[in-house]
């Protein structure tokens, strides 16, 4: 048996002091302070090193240490300060506790948990205790006698990505009053943090609150740019204390195609789809139980679809209300429609000025210009987005200026349809008088620019907008001039893991796509230039995903899906390019499996192969194949076989002998999820033949790990040993090895071997959490058979629970034959506990969160016994 790689990584839990207000006491009474730290000193290495700790550093009179238990490390702390606390003017000592897996190097500690723990003792107060989520799940049931635990919720802190649980650790002799956190944000929300103030509708925004708690569907209704966005995120913010299960923004404005609606809301919710049900159906038992607030913005262009889906979640679950933006109802039962009007003059005038003041610093109201500012608002009809952009023009123009430019722009004025209102007029004129102030070259970019849905990065812009031989715009010249867009609050800039990314509001990319349009020689040109680029990222994705660098590459497709269902929807649109977008639903395909979007994959394929358009065959082959495999993977096995099966007629007539494998490969997996396991390994075996002979390791492995399930479920485990040991010694290139691991665990389980199980299922939770979180509840199910193996079936049962919800989250569905051993595991865990302990480890288990389960499961994988 090839082990998994040795490894200096452990699970420990890490204890972090520091003393508040030293250097205060210091300059006070130098000597008392010297002698109560040497007191400190002497408490804290003494109580460590008792309870099994070690210092491994100390920063001034701060300490680090770390424990290979967590109530090693809780026992320390209450010790510590219960002795510190019976000392008159005694030191005030904060201490943080958080467990997790480290790197120990020499006789220092590195890795995430050391950042988690730093940034909690940061958020606390002299002489208390603060507990991470994954400590407390260790201890709870086992803490120092009279101690309890007071949970403080999910906090936001500096520096980390990630919300983190805490919980104050109380007891008899110690304070257990203390001010808030000194965290970022303690709720449970997405609402993205506003720039600047909140300016008038106080009447509006406290009548949307009052109406909110009576009424579960309020639409913000009005024209572009009056402000609905901000009202409904001001009115978002405001009541997330009072929706326990979050407030959660979706916004709708990049889609283009109103099917992609429901999607757009499971994944600010973080549901994925289940096989054989509807999506919508899969949201509503996702809330069930919960009270939530939706925030839909900008409903108009999907109304359809928005309208249905508010429909179907408001009648299926009851705690769930929304708060909509829409240029017309929704016309759902119920719904209360709330017209948002322009400012009024008392309200637009100080929305003019803060702004301003944001472009020019100093800038005041005063009686010379009072007039002009009062006449800009009044010629704006009071109109925000509209009166924001006058504002910004103060850097270089007076209000008296700007006022005298405003009104040579309303001759731009045009009528007809529903963008006839007198107020898009005006915001229209105000958006055209912003457009003509720009430069030609401004001009063309901006343009251009908004063929980008969801935003873009400079090299994007670059490859699609800059074109020296078209209108005089060179890829050199771009970043200077999106930097002026920038300035003149045309676009937004913010920073991601790749450094800056821009956007227009969507307002204006709206108005600039219609001057794209306008330039029918530019047009499609720079559609296909945005489609090239997002097939060859996809391209280049589609490696990555099969590397160590996996993680990366998710994220960066996911900061582009709108990019990308974009240019799929251009290329697939009016068979324009169906050969293009064909490639880049296929070169996504890794993708949409990860992210939980096969169904969308599905939906654009079958458009593309419907479609009345000359594909070579390859592409088309291509796309077969994916769409089986794709079918396949949600167990419709009847469509998946008939593409398959024609994929494989047209690649054997096309010699398409990459085509012939992966078709081959497809029909293996629909035979192996109907029980034909015969004819499923000679399609295996012919696959895997082709693979080795194509140099193709990766879909060598694929055969190789899917061979041995077959061989596992027949009860051949030696077999199902030896194909899993070929993989990891044979191919450099292994596919899914959380899955590879998470098997060669289920074949030592059903052979006894409970150590062998520990240690794969380990590996298996070490690749996930580095490369695919998505992918964990493998190996947390997995240690919990372990643990009900080796006897530990209280543990087994929490870890059961756990695996369960994050396996639901993950949208994951187990074949019949792999429910055998788990199902064993948990018979074994059922004849051990009573009913009634079962049920209540196990729910404990599943209301635990993703940090708390994967805390637990390597705490007890890696302890001694198992």
């Amino acid at each position: 048996m090839q082990a998994a790689p040795e490894s200096s990584v452990r699970t420990v839990t890490f204890l972090f002091t520091d003393v508040e207000g030293s250097t205060r006491a210091w300059e006070r009474d130098s000597e008392g302070t010297s002698e109560a730290l040497s007191t400190h000193d002497a408490l804290l290495a003494e109580a460590i090193v008792a309870h099994g700790g070690e210092v491994f550093k100390r920063v001034g009179d701060a300490f680090c240490a770390a424990f290979p238990t967590a109530l090693g490390a809780v026992r320390t702390a209450v010790e510590v300060q219960r002795a510190l606390a019976s000392k008159p003017g005694g030191l005030e000592v904060r201490m943080g506790l958080h467990t997790g897996s480290a790197e120990r190097r020499d006789l220092d500690w590195f890795g995430p948990p050391l950042n988690r723990v730093a940034r909690l003792v940061d958020a606390g107060h002299g002489g208390q205790i603060l507990l991470s989520g994954a400590t407390r799940s260790l201890v709870e049931g086992e803490l120092p006698e009279g101690a309890s635990l007071r949970d403080l919720g999910e906090h936001r802190l500096k520096d980390l990505r990630r919300a983190l649980s805490v919980h104050q650790l109380l007891h008899p002799d110690l304070p257990a009053d203390f001010p808030p956190l000194r965290s970022l944000n303690a709720e449970r929300h997405n609402l993205p943090v506003q720039l600047t103030a909140f300016v008038g509708r106080q009447q509006e925004l406290g009548a949307v609150r009052g109406r909110l708690e009576s009424e579960r569907l309020i639409t913000l209704t009005g024209p572009g740019g009056t402000g609905k966005t901000r009202l409904a995120l001001q009115v978002a913010a405001e009541v997330v204390d009072g929706f326990d299960d979050g407030v959660w923004l979706v916004e709708l404005a990049p889609l283009s195609d109103p099917g992609l609606v429901p999607r757009e809301v499971a994944t600010a919710l973080d549901v994925h789809e289940e096989a054989d049900r509807p999506l919508t159906e899969t949201i509503a038992k996702s809330l069930e139980g919960k009270r939530t607030l939706l925030v839909l913005d900008n409903c108009e262009h999907v109304i359809e679809a928005a309208a249905r889906l508010a429909e179907g979640l408001l009648t299926r679950s009851r705690g769930l209300s929304i708060l909509a933006t829409s240029r017309e109802p929704l016309e759902v039962p119920g719904e209360v429609v709330w017209p948002v009007a322009p400012l009024d003059a008392s309200e637009a005038v100080p929305l003019f000025v803060d702004r301003a003041r944001t472009n020019r610093p100093g800038f005041e109201l005063t009686e010379a210009n009072a007039s002009a500012v009062a006449e800009i608002c009044r010629r704006l009809d009071g109109i925000p987005l509209a009166i924001e952009l006058a504002a910004a023009r103060i850097r270089a123009l007076s209000p008296e200026q700007i006022a005298e430019r405003l009104d040579d722009r309303f001759a731009l004025l045009t009528g007809g349809g529903r963008t006839a209102l007198p107020h898009h007029r005006t915001l229209r004129a105000a958006v055209d008088w912003s457009h003509d102030l720009l430069e030609e070259p401004e001009r063309i970019l901006f343009r251009r620019l908004a063929v980008f849905s969801g935003g873009w990065t400079l090299g994007a812009a670059e490859a699609v907008a800059g074109d020296p031989g078209n209108g005089n715009v060179a890829p050199a010249e771009v970043l200077d001039l999106i930097a002026r867009l920038v300035d003149k609050s045309l676009a937004t800039v913010e920073e991601t893991e790749e450094g800056h990314r821009y956007r227009f509001p969507e307002t204006l990319r709206a108005y600039a796509g219609e001057r794209l349009r306008e330039d029918e020689d530019d047009v499609d040109a720079i559609r296909r230039r945005h489609r090239d680029w997002f097939l060859d990222l996809a391209r280049e994705a589609k490696g990555g995903l099969e590397t160590a660098d996996r993680a990366r590459w998710v994220a960066r497709l996911q900061r582009e899906t709108d990019n990308l269902r974009a240019a799929v929807a251009w290329s697939l649109d009016d068979g324009r390019d169906v050969e293009g977008g064909l490639q880049l639903v296929v070169a996504l395909r890794r993708f949409w499996i990860r992210g939980g979007s096969l169904g969308e994959s599905i939906d654009w394929l079958e458009r593309g192969l419907a479609a009345d358009a000359a594909v070579r065959p390859a592409t088309r082959i291509a796309a077969m194949n994916a769409l089986g495999s794709s079918l396949g993977i949600l167990n419709r096995s009847g469509p998946a076989e008939r593409w398959a099966s024609e994929a494989l007629r047209t690649a054997r007539e096309e010699d398409d002998r990459t085509g012939v494998m992966d078709a081959l490969i497809v029909l293996a997996q629909v035979a192996f999820h109907k029980g034909e396991y015969e004819v499923s390994t000679g399609l295996y075996e012919e696959g895997l033949a082709m693979a080795r002979e194509l140099g193709d390791e990766r879909s060598v492995t694929v055969v190789l790990n899917n061979m041995g399930e077959i061989a596992r479920i027949q009860g051949d485990l030696e077999r199902a040993r030896s194909l899993y040991l070929r993989i990891l010694e044979e191919s450099p290139v292994v596919s899914d090895p959380e899955i590879l691991h998470f098997n060669m665990g289920q074949t030592a389980i059903e052979l006894g071997e409970f150590a062998e199980a520990r240690d794969q299922f380990l590996a298996s939770l070490r690749v996930a959490l580095e490369t695919n979180p998505g992918y964990v509840h493998f190996g947390i199910l997995g240690i919990a058979q372990a643990l009900a193996g080796t006897g530990r079936h209280a543990r087994a049962a929490l870890l059961f629970g756990a695996a369960e919800a994050e396996r639901e989250r993950a949208g994951w569905v187990f074949h019949d034959a792999d429910l055998a051993p788990i199902e064993g595991s948990i018979e074994t865990i059922r004849k051990a506990l009573d009913a009634e302990e079962l049920d209540e480890l196990w729910k404990r288990g599943r209301a635990m969160n993703e940090e708390e389960a994967v805390a637990l499961a390597l705490q007890e994988a890696e302890a001694d016994g198992t």
